[in-house]
């Protein structure tokens, strides 16, 4: 297993513990906002080990609490990401797992303690982010799927939206509170931040102000949903650190 950024403490990214984050490389998701595109588009960046990793949590053992992996899209490893996580768990450490929830079925066998699930945006805008070779009908339902199996599983979760304007409206936000997260745990809209992005275009845009974005978390709230706003945070994570 071969991880393409690696941030040996974080306060930040899972709740309530000391942990390492990991970014693994490439994404079957396009999304023009992406933070990250050195990790969708290119491999030239510094390369980490998971027996660097390993290596690391041991000698960090009772200082770091948790792992967060992130990406790209981590489940693209399948059994690699599956045996490097219960490898990670074996030393008594707690994994969050940052997905997009393109791939259901490596989610479900994934033993991991948290899930951060992005919601790009209502379904019938999914096509503006998935690759354009995968079908509409197919992706969506993956992505129905994931989130099911997320609400009706013991393990703890938040989802999460990067609120891009154009991308993601009021009306979208309702239609994803309404019909995909109704009475979830834990939402988080996260402001968009317009800088290095994968499609150059959108480091262009404006921002919603902060009081737009409360009246979208008072939408979902309306829908029992505890939501709060994050500014200035990527639904992506934070930008790779190598």
């Amino acid at each position: 297993m071969v991880f393409y950024g690696f941030q040996k403490t974080t306060l930040i990214d899972y709740p309530g513990e000391i942990a390492s984050l990991v970014f693994t490389g490439g994404c079957n998701f396009c999304c023009p906002y992406c933070y990250n595109p050195e990790l969708v588009e290119t491999y030239t960046i510094a390369q980490h080990s998971g027996e660097e990793i390993i290596t690391h949590l041991k000698k960090q053992k009772g200082k770091i609490e948790a792992l967060c992996i992130s990406g790209g899209e981590p489940l693209l490893y399948r059994e690699g990401l599956l045996d490097f996580i219960n490898e990670v768990k074996s030393l008594d450490i707690k994994v969050k797992l940052d997905t997009n929830g393109s791939l259901p079925e490596w989610l479900k066998k994934a033993n991991v303690d948290y899930i951060a699930m992005d919601i790009k945006t209502s379904l019938e805008k999914y096509p503006q982010v998935f690759n354009p070779c995968e079908n509409p009908v197919e992706m969506t339902a993956k992505i129905c799927e994931s989130i099911d199996y997320i609400i009706n599983s013991n393990i703890d979760y938040e989802f999460r939206t990067t609120v891009v304007p154009g991308l993601v409206t009021k009306s979208d936000i309702e239609y994803i509170a309404k019909n995909l997260i109704p009475n979830a745990k834990k939402y988080y809209l996260n402001q968009f931040r317009p800088q290095i992005t994968l499609d150059e275009s959108f480091g262009n845009l404006q921002p919603y102000s902060d009081d737009t974005l409360q009246e979208m978390a008072d939408i979902c709230k309306n829908h029992n949903i505890d939501c709060h706003v994050r500014s200035g945070y990527s639904t992506e994570g934070n930008q790779h650190k190598v």
